[in-house]
């Protein structure tokens, strides 16, 4: 709540900075709270059964309160996998939800094609792209358990596990113009937007957690050339292993204004030969 509350706000009207004011909830843009705050919530409502989501609704009438947003339910719908008949029907009844349908048993014609498959791929992937990849170090047996689903699923559109993979992963996520199919590589990803917060310990020093790390770990040294401290914990670890990602991409980058994980990510995986497509 102090991350929420200590934060003032102003505005620019027609050229004129108003007067400042305290915050009293929220989140700012592009706080890093703020996907910590969502993997939390979603921990909570894969554990599946009627108990927690219950106590998670508890939680998130909280959460709202401090930060100010609320889900408009006559919007929302909620998916289930692997949960009883029973407990799907007492979840819908305590809390008005609409059930949504994932059309997996049941293909329409738009998703029988790979395109319609490959573009629900690129959907769930966004969400780990957006969120998971930008909090954690994601482990390898993880990103290959997602790779191989997403692969299984691509070319059969089941679940489970099979050998019909016609195209190997790595050439999937190839730019469309050098022959892919422009699907994001998680751990090329998971990369470059943890070197982001390394970058903010250079160059976001009005940022808490930021001050927090400079006053324990760093005390006046440079970024790029201090070793890694011993006593860090394991997330300050990771952050400061950002140095190394920076070592493999041009120098510059470092040096710029302003981060963008997109640029970082494009510059780590290098340039591609273009493909002439033959008609």
């Amino acid at each position: 709540m102090a991350c929420i509350t200590t934060a003032s706000y102003t505005f620019n009207v027609n050229g004129d900075l108003t007067n400042p004011f305290q915050a009293k909830k929220g989140l700012r843009q592009g706080d890093p709270i703020s996907p910590c705050l969502f993997v939390i919530c979603m921990e909570y409502l894969n554990r599946g059964d009627v108990g927690c989501v219950t106590q998670f609704f508890e939680a998130f009438d909280l959460f709202s309160s401090a930060s100010g947003l609320k889900a408009n339910q006559s919007k929302s719908s909620v998916y289930f996998g692997g949960v009883a008949i029973s407990a799907q029907e007492a979840i819908l009844t305590k809390f008005s939800l609409i059930k949504g349908d994932l059309p997996i048993e049941n293909w329409s014609s738009k998703l029988l094609s790979y395109a319609g498959r490959l573009q629900l791929i690129k959907s769930v992937l966004f969400g780990v792209q957006t969120y998971w990849s930008q909090v954690f170090t994601l482990p390898k047996k993880v990103l290959k358990l997602i790779q191989t689903a997403c692969k299984v699923f691509l070319w059969t559109g089941k679940s489970g596990i099979s050998k019909r993979v016609l195209i190997a992963w790595e050439h999937i996520c190839l730019p469309k113009s050098a022959g892919g199919w422009n699907v994001i590589d998680l751990h090329c990803w998971n990369q470059a937007a943890l070197s982001k917060q390394f970058w903010n310990l250079a160059n976001k020093k009005d940022v808490l957690w930021v001050k927090w790390v400079h006053e324990y770990y760093i005390k006046g040294r440079n970024v790029l050339l201090m070793e890694v401290p011993s006593q860090a914990s394991w997330v300050v670890k990771k952050v400061f292993a950002g140095a190394k990602t920076f070592s493999n991409v041009n120098g510059d980058m470092f040096q710029q204004a302003n981060f963008a994980i997109k640029r970082m990510y494009n510059a780590l995986r290098g340039d591609f030969v273009k493909v002439s497509w033959m008609r």
